[in-house]
């Protein structure tokens, strides 16, 4: 992660240390809120994304867990597909924004 990335947590104390390492730091109490009223911050979304990782992760029975950040990435980014876009045509895109032409 970048410098200054904005990371959303619960309260759990091991999390406390991230502002230090120059990463934007908000953080919920589940005990009180859903969302923090003054921030607007949530964890559902990672918490969403991390239930679809896990279930396409036990489907693909023979993946060692090594491969589990290659498999986050191809989730993530399929997530953000659009159903009527032709994949193959977003990868092109993808990589020529990566690598553009000389």
């Amino acid at each position: 992660m970048r410098p200054g990335t904005t990371i959303v947590t619960d309260w759990w104390r091991a999390y406390s240390c991230l502002a230090r390492h120059d990463f934007k730091h908000l953080s919920v109490n589940h005990s009180l809120h859903f969302v923090d009223p003054s921030s607007g911050a949530h964890t559902q979304t990672i918490e969403s994304m991390w239930s679809q990782a896990k279930r396409a992760h036990r489907q693909r029975c023979d993946t060692h867990r090594t491969a589990l950040p290659l498999h986050l990435c191809e989730l993530m980014w399929r997530r953000r597909l659009r159903p009527a876009e032709a994949e193959f045509d977003r990868i092109l895109q993808g990589i020529a924004t990566l690598h553009p032409p000389l």
